[in-house]
C-alpha cells in the first residue's frame, strides 16, 4: 500500500502516514480492518481546511473517497476500509473551505453582538459561498453515519435548488459506479452550474429544511435524527 505526499501552491501536504521509508515500501494492513491515514495540512492565511482520503485497488479507475478531520493542531484524520487482498494506493487531497470558513466569522460576530445590518451583509456575502445544489439522499438505517460511507443500491432523495424543491431517487449498482440522480419518472435530475452538497440521512430520519434568514449560519440543511 503506498501514497504520495503531493505539496505546491497554498496547502502544504507533510507527514503523511501510513508510510514506510519515504513510500519506497508498501505500508501493511489486514483485509477487514480499517486503514487509518493521517498528514500535516497547512495554508497560509486564516480560512480553513477540507480534506480528504482518495484510495482505490491498484489498477482500477476511479477513486473513492473518505474524509480526514482535524485531529489536533494542524493534523488530519480519516480512514477506509481495506475489504480485500492486494495493493492498494491512496493520496490525500486539501482544498480551502470556504463554507466553514464564512460560517465560523459569521457565528463569532453573533457572538459578539455585532449589530444586525452588519450580520445582514455578512449573509449576503455568504450567498455566494453557498451550495448551487443541496441533495439529501437517503441510505439504509443500518449504514453507520458515523463513519464514511459508500451506498451502493438505490434510494429516495430530495434535491434543493434555486429556492425549490424536487423529489427524485438515486442509483448506485456498485463500488466502482458513479452516483446517478434521478426525477419522478426516471430522468436524470436537472442540477444547477456551481457547488453541490450531498447529505446522508437514514431511511427512518426526518428533514428539516430552513430559509437562510432563520438561521444565520446555514442556507439550508437536512438532518437526520
Amino acid at each position: 500500500m503506498s501514497g504520495p505526499s503531493p505539496c505546491g501552491g497554498r496547502i502544504a501536504i507533510q507527514g503523511v502516514r501510513p508510510q514506510v521509508d519515504c513510500a519506497r515500501y508498501d505500508a501493511k494492513a489486514v483485509v477487514g480492518e480499517r486503514v487509518t491515514v493521517a498528514a500535516d495540512l497547512v495554508r497560509e492565511g486564516h480560512q480553513r481546511l477540507a480534506a480528504a482520503v482518495r484510495y482505490r485497488p491498484r489498477g482500477e479507475q476511479g477513486w473513492r473517497e473518505a474524509p480526514l478531520e482535524l485531529a489536533g493542531n494542524d493534523r488530519y484524520a480519516g480512514s477506509f476500509p481495506a475489504e480485500r487482498i492486494g495493493r492498494w494506493e491512496y493520496r490525500v487531497v486539501a482544498w480551502t473551505d470556504h463554507w466553514t470558513t464564512w460560517r465560523r466569522a459569521l457565528q463569532a460576530k453573533v457572538d459578539a453582538g455585532v449589530d444586525d445590518a452588519e450580520i445582514a451583509v455578512e449573509l449576503a456575502d455568504g450567498t455566494r459561498v453557498a451550495a448551487d445544489n443541496v441533495l439529501i439522499v437517503r441510505v439504509p438505517a443500518t449504514a453507520d453515519l458515523a463513519h464514511p460511507v459508500d451506498p451502493i443500491g438505490s434510494g429516495e432523495l430530495v434535491l434543493l435548488r434555486d429556492g425549490r424543491e424536487f423529489t427524485g431517487t438515486w442509483e448506485k449498482p456498485s463500488a466502482r459506479a458513479n452516483f446517478r440522480w434521478l426525477g419522478p419518472q426516471g430522468q436524470p435530475l436537472r442540477l444547477a452550474r456551481g457547488t453541490t452538497w450531498i447529505e446522508l440521512v437514514p431511511e427512518d430520519g426526518s428533514v428539516t429544511v430552513r430559509d437562510a434568514t432563520s438561521d444565520a449560519g446555514a442556507s439550508g440543511s437536512g438532518e437526520g435524527s
